[in-house]
């Protein structure tokens, strides 16, 4: 089985350098060695996750899947870009946003085993959003005209689109009405819980397990960073949370999803890049 992996030369050169020793190279070094043994299995997983049983169509993906590592606050595509390609996130996260005069707005987050970079393909357009990771992240791709040919042969892969693009319209739809009548309140506790509903909690059951800063917080949540600051400081005064840092801790969930006038929004918009 062959796989493009791009970038590793460029990494393993870098780490190899007598002069360099910083963190970020010793963790480029372990991401590697760790990505290499299970890179013959990332188009298994790719193809079981769109139910892509056909041996010649589960060929095209191997013959045709890309693998690249990225770091912290590198970018996949931009505004702007063509789509070329589909991408699926083997590890890492990132944030899917519209660049702002004022302040970036992040439309969604992308969690571990989820497609992005689709939607324009299917309307001969260019990206209206970009995509910058939040972590090291390790992302495949597979040219979108490949996809194109799947679709039209496997109904179960142009059944997973139609379902996806049937949920960011429906989303589309309500966001702007339903975060309009939001007060700040509901916005940032409708923010936290899509936070731990996308990318669980850690051990303790009660930390999210990703760190944003408070700008990307407010992002999220449709809010300026003083007003972020400023609420998160409240829900801690009840009780509701714990801040350390970037780490938050969501104490009383039930009070936050109390926060929030329709949740319905909320769920929907977890399910987006789900298979």
């Amino acid at each position: 089985m062959f796989f493009r992996i791009f970038a590793i030369d460029y990494y393993f050169q870098e780490v190899n350098k007598p002069t360099v020793s910083s963190p970020y190279y010793t963790n480029i070094l372990n991401t590697m060695t760790k990505m290499l043994p299970y890179s013959d299995h990332v188009a298994d997983l790719f193809c079981s996750c769109l139910q892509i049983s056909n041996p010649t169509h589960r060929n095209l993906v191997i013959n045709h899947l890309s693998i690249r590592c990225y770091k912290p606050k590198e970018t996949i595509y931009h505004e702007g870009d063509l789509p070329l390609n589909l991408f699926f996130m083997i590890e890492g996260k990132a944030k899917i946003f519209r660049e702002n005069a004022k302040h970036d707005r992040i439309l969604r987050m992308l969690a571990p085993l989820e497609f992005f970079g689709y939607p324009p393909y299917f309307t001969s357009s260019r990206f209206y959003v970009s995509v910058i990771c939040v972590e090291s992240s390790i992302v495949a791709a597979i040219p979108l005209s490949v996809m194109k040919e799947l679709i039209e042969k496997e109904p179960q892969v142009s059944q997973y689109f139609l379902r996806q693009f049937a949920i960011l319209l429906s989303i589309s739809d309500q966001r702007g009405e339903v975060i309009a009548r939001m007060n700040l309140r509901a916005r940032l506790s409708m923010g936290l819980l899509y936070l731990s509903y996308k990318f669980g909690m850690e051990e303790d059951g009660q930390t999210l397990n990703v760190r944003l800063t408070r700008e990307e917080l407010g992002d999220l949540t449709n809010m300026n960073t003083s007003n972020a600051i400023r609420t998160l400081s409240q829900f801690a005064s009840e009780g509701l949370i714990k801040t350390q840092g970037r780490r938050i801790l969501l104490i009383d969930k039930d009070r936050l999803m109390n926060e929030i006038e329709d949740p319905g929004l909320l769920l929907e918009s977890v399910q987006i890049g789900k298979y």
